[in-house]
């Protein structure tokens, strides 16, 4: 079966370590037949959750902010089997762009049944015991959504300057992890 991958790349440097990995492993996932289509979440118009509750007190399953992309990035995750949320280290943790996009999920996070999640990070760090709070984060919204399944994570250290990442076992790393997806 050929899967639908949506890689959620969540970095603001669009030519960074961070976008690096999430090439690898689309070419790895390319490499299973895969489908795969990447959002680069800096591109995208994507406004605040208000913490209105409308999305639950109507049973609706948008968010009463209409004019901006998260429907669309939704709906992408809807039809996806694979999700893929990649996002560099910042403070030890997420990206405000993954954040946002994390809140804005509240309409529809339910309805993401029995997805496979893959999460890639990089950082300034020297150890990965740094991501700890990023892969919190990450699994926090997994704990919410349906029966997800966790396939696995590249955690880059050392990185920092756009394309340092370059000529490490990280990139190697992602692309293998991208030939999992049709285990």
């Amino acid at each position: 079966m050929t899967k639908n991958v949506v890689v959620l790349m969540g970095s603001p440097r669009e030519n960074g370590n961070t976008n690096i990995l999430c090439d690898e492993f689309i070419k790895g996932a390319k490499t299973t037949g895969a489908n795969v289509n990447k959002i680069i979440i800096q591109d995208q118009n994507i406004n605040y959750c208000i913490g209105c509750s409308s999305c639950y007190k109507q049973g609706e399953k948008y968010c009463v902010i209409f004019d901006d992309d998260m429907r669309y990035i939704l709906d992408e995750m809807d039809k996806a089997d694979v999700i893929v949320f990649a996002s560099p280290l910042y403070f030890y943790t997420i990206t405000g762009q993954m954040k946002t996009l994390i809140d804005r999920m509240t309409p529809r996070y339910q309805d993401l049944h029995d997805k496979e999640v893959y999460f890639l990070s990089c950082g300034i760090t020297g150890s990965q015991d740094n991501f700890n709070r990023a892969i919190e984060d990450f699994r926090g919204l997994l704990d919410c959504m349906p029966s997800p399944k966790e396939k696995g994570m590249v955690l880059a250290t050392g990185v920092w300057e756009e394309g340092e990442i370059n000529n490490t076992k990280f990139v190697q790393e992602a692309y293998e992890l991208g030939k999992t997806v049709d285990d």
